[in-house]
């Protein structure tokens, strides 16, 4: 195999993949990228008109809402991309640009139920992301340090919130525990 891939033909990789490298196997230009791009999103809309008929796929409906703000974002992202951002940032740029800027009505077209599920299913994915990049070695490792890292900060901040409630306020030392627990639990 090592000796058909260096044969010396024009378009030949030198590596060890076999693969050739040219204008079929390179980098694309931006140009054709983008006519891909759009090529592929039109057939994509094509195919939501085709499933979801003309109520909800068109604009004014959540399915259209939805697949502007995936074609913005993927758009978005390859800019963040190609000027060195990771590709999240771009999302982000565009999430927040189409619910904030007048005229788009993309925010409100979003069915609110189908908006929570999304927000779920995204939050899994980046969740499931982050777990599969962890290193189980390092993990393990540093499990004391992270260990304490986790459990003192939040013990001495619902100590501190249940001591200044029941103190301040004249809560209950329970009652004052139990928001101090809440409080430590979704502060940063």
């Amino acid at each position: 195999r090592e000796r058909r891939a260096n044969s010396g033909r024009p378009g030949s990789s030198s590596g060890s993949t076999g693969l050739k490298s040219g204008p079929a196997m390179g980098a694309w230009d931006p140009a054709r990228r983008a006519a891909v791009a759009a090529a592929c999103a039109a057939l994509l809309w094509a195919v939501l008109v085709s499933l979801f008929g003309d109520v909800d796929a068109f604009p004014g409906g959540s399915i259209f809402a939805v697949f502007a703000i995936f074609v913005a974002s993927s758009a978005l992202g390859t800019v963040a991309e190609l000027v060195g951002l990771p590709p999240l940032v771009g999302g982000i740029v565009a999430g927040f640009c189409l619910s904030n800027i007048p005229g788009t009505g993309l925010g409100s077209d979003l069915n609110a139920g189908l908006a929570s599920a999304l927000r779920g299913i995204a939050l899994v994915i980046i969740l499931t992301r982050a777990g599969l990049g962890l290193d189980r070695a390092a993990l393990v490792r540093l499990s004391g340090p992270a260990l304490r890292l986790a459990v003192i900060p939040n013990f001495v901040e619902a100590a501190t919130a249940a001591a200044v409630l029941s103190g301040v306020l004249g809560w209950p030392i329970e009652w004052g525990a139990l928001a101090g627990v809440v409080l430590s639990a979704v502060s940063p």
